[in-house]
């Protein structure tokens, strides 16, 4: 069966089933996770956090962010 008929076919199933299929596909992508990736994620997310709370006036609202984003996404893409 040619690619193309097997996503048509796969897109036709129920939202939960496409959902887990997108899951173990993108689970069999993170075998190749770099050595101390992880512990790098974490001093980073860490980090962040107690910038955070030592200076929570320069935290933005999310819908400052989005609105922020929308229009740099829409500025790239003139």
């Amino acid at each position: 069966m040619p690619e193309v008929a097997k996503l048509d076919e796969l897109l036709r199933l129920p939202r939960d089933e496409r959902a887990r299929f997108a899951k173990a596909l993108v689970e069999s992508l993170d075998d190749a996770v770099e050595e101390g990736c992880e512990d790098a994620w974490v001093e980073e997310l860490e980090k962040r956090a107690l910038e955070a709370q030592d200076n929570p006036e320069a935290l933005a609202d999310w819908s400052v962010v989005r609105r922020r984003l929308k229009a740099r996404l829409q500025n790239n893409n003139k």
